[in-house]
Parts: structure tokens; sequence; C-alpha cells
């Protein structure tokens, strides 16, 4: 029987932190734990048609009776470029004037790629996700009765963080993209940006095939038993029309 270790918690401590940083004594350990979950279900309902959501941290300040310590959220997520505009951000947009002027505006300027047209729709989506943080901040108050600041971290490139390319590899495969073809223009794409090493593991059943089983493709190297390697690990799955595919990946950064 295989004993395995998770990449992440083996590593606390040397290369990785908690993603929740606060102390808490016995008797108000689970409540705070039940609230960071709460936060993140709030934020992910929120944020997820607007943005492509990596990973959310907290950070809680001051002793853990005191109700007016402010809390602090950072949401890192993938870099909003143009094309995601147009798909995501169009159809949450808050007034319907505002939609039809946006769309407009983004079918007659997103083909040409201007320097004009690329900072109006980032100040667009700049704006709605303000609007977006800000109801987040208003609903976590009112369910939580403690104040949090939302801080965001964009990441620029998809291909250097694991949530985010087992998102990428999920949507694909929810699309019936064959599955090795997807592998293979993952890893290259991977290898583009720099990446030591880089593992993608599917599992269930692919393509649609009666029996499940599990593929995968490695580049570079993982050293798992290494404890000053930086591993960045994470397991996704997507629901499909022939069941649950599961997504596992690992990156070995620098």
């Amino acid at each position: 029987m295989g004993q395995k270790t998770h990449p992440k918690a083996f590593r606390l401590g040397i290369t990785e932190n908690h993603i929740s940083n606060w102390y808490a004594r016995k008797l108000r350990y689970a409540t705070m734990l039940r609230a960071d979950g709460l936060i993140r279900q709030i934020i992910n309902e929120i944020f997820t048609d607007t943005i492509t959501l990596s990973n959310i941290e907290i950070f809680r300040g001051g002793s853990e009776n005191s109700a007016n310590s402010i809390g602090t959220i950072v949401i890192k997520a993938l870099h909003p470029s143009a094309r995601e505009v147009s798909k995501k951000v169009i159809n949450t947009l808050l007034a319907s004037e505002i939609k039809n002027k946006v769309s407009n505006f983004l079918h007659k300027k997103i083909a040409t790629s201007n320097n004009s047209s690329s900072q109006k729709i980032r100040k667009l989506l700049s704006h709605f996700i303000k609007i977006k943080a800000r109801e987040a901040v208003r609903k976590i108050s009112l369910k939580l009765k403690q104040y949090f600041m939302i801080r965001f971290e964009f990441i620029k490139n998809p291909y250097e963080d694991s949530n985010l390319i087992a998102k990428i590899v999920g949507e694909q495969i929810k699309k019936r993209a064959p599955f090795r073809r997807v592998l293979r223009q993952s890893i290259k794409k991977a290898s583009l940006a720099g990446l030591k090493g880089l593992k993608i593991e599917l599992s269930g059943r692919l393509n649609g095939i009666d029996i499940a089983r599990s593929e995968w493709k490695r580049h570079g190297k993982i050293p798992l038993h290494t404890l000053s390697a930086k591993i960045d690990y994470t397991s996704h799955f997507v629901s499909t029309v022939y069941g649950i595919i599961g997504i596992k990946v690992w990156v070995y950064r620098n």
C-alpha cells in the first residue's frame, strides 16, 4: 500500500506557509476555522464569473476576542486580459445600460490591439473588480461581524501556478478535448515559461471510455523528497457528461 505525503503540507515552515495566518485558543479554533471556510465560499461565489481565482489567503491581526480587529484577505488570481473581459465580465455587469455600452465598445475594439483600447478595457475591469470587492467585504462583515480588507495579487503567466494550470486543463477536458493533446499542449506552454519541472495527472473515464484509468505526463524534474525544493501542488476535479475527472498538478519553480 502506497503511503503518500501532501507536497505542501510536507514543506510547511520551510518553503511553504499556511493559507490562513491567525492564532486561536482551543474553544475558539473551530469557530474561526468555519469562518475561514465561509470567507472562501463567499469570495468564490462573487468572483467566479469575473476573474479566474488561484488562491485565497486570510490574515487576522489583533487578539482573538477583539471584534474591532481588521483582517486582510489576499486574493491571488490570473491577470485579466481583454479576451477574459469579453467572455466573463460582460455577463456579470450590474447595470444593463453599462452592459450595452461595454459590449458595443468591446465588439468594436477587441479585434484591434491598440494601446488606447486595451487601457480602456483595463480601466473598466478594475472598476468592476472594485465593485465586487466592496460587495464581498460587505457580505463578509455582515456574516462574521468583523471587517476585512481585500488585496489582489495578479499572476501574469497562468502556467506558473498549479491552480491555474489545473483550471485551464479542466476547462479543456470539459469541452471534450482529447486529453493527450491537452497534456501535450500544457507541458509545451509550461516549458516556455521557464519552469524547472511540471507534472500533470488525469484520472477517471478519460475520453469517455468504460473503465477509469490514470494518465500523466511530466516535463523536467519533480524532486518530491527534497524539502528545500519549492513544489507547488494542487488537486482539482471537473464534472463531465461521462463522470468526474480528477486533475493533479505538480509545479517545480526556481
